[in-house]
């Protein structure tokens, strides 16, 4: 699981490095009971990101 999810974390870091100017620190703690394969966490990993870059945005350029 940890190779799964630093695999998919280093393809898709250079989302979260275009879009966000300060340092940030993520965890991710997987607690299920099975293994996904690596195209659930994959895009579960983009579907999170984006998350994360929207939630910065709104922060940073409240309406």
């Amino acid at each position: 699981m940890k190779r799964l999810l630093r695999s998919s974390f280093l393809l898709n870091k250079s989302v979260l490095e275009k879009n966000i100017v300060d340092g940030y620190h993520i965890v991710f703690l997987y607690q299920g009971k099975f293994i996904p394969k690596f195209k659930e966490i994959d895009q579960s990993m983009k579907t999170i990101f984006y998350e994360i870059i929207r939630s910065i945005n709104q922060d940073h350029n409240p309406c």
